[in-house]
């Protein structure tokens, strides 16, 4: 797997992943961008996180619930943030929402698209980009 993290124009964060994702990849990229003192998760509009151009995911519903669980914290610190997953294929999108169901009653604004066309025209919708 390889991914990317890109601090967007509004401060919001888009990460990118490729090919065959597991849990201890997307451990190395929450501890980038969770643990960034140069940018801290509480000014944090937006994160994209991209999966569309992954083949498989290789996470357990633990890790998952672990995430969403950590993700929930993040959450109560700053409760403007908002979450768009992009997930094109049917195995991602259904990881995707067990991990927003951890997270339902905190982030209501949080939602899976297929493409990121759809992500960024909801997300001008609610003004986390610039139009």
């Amino acid at each position: 797997m390889s991914h990317t993290i890109r601090i967007m124009e509004n401060g919001g964060i888009h990460l990118e992943y490729e090919g065959i994702v597991t849990s201890k990849e997307t451990s190395v990229t929450d501890a980038a961008i969770y643990n960034n003192p140069d940018h801290p998760l509480s000014r944090v509009p937006v994160i994209i996180a991209d999966f569309s151009k992954v083949d498989a995911i290789d996470i357990s519903y633990e890790q998952l619930r672990s995430a969403g669980i950590a993700d929930r914290e993040i959450l109560k610190n700053n409760p403007g943030l908002v979450f768009a997953v992009i997930a094109e294929r049917d195995q991602a999108f259904g990881m995707a929402r067990v991990w927003q169901a951890f997270l339902d009653d905190l982030a209501p604004h949080s939602r899976i698209f297929r493409t990121l066309d759809e992500a960024q025209t909801w997300l001008k919708s609610h003004k986390k980009l610039a139009s």
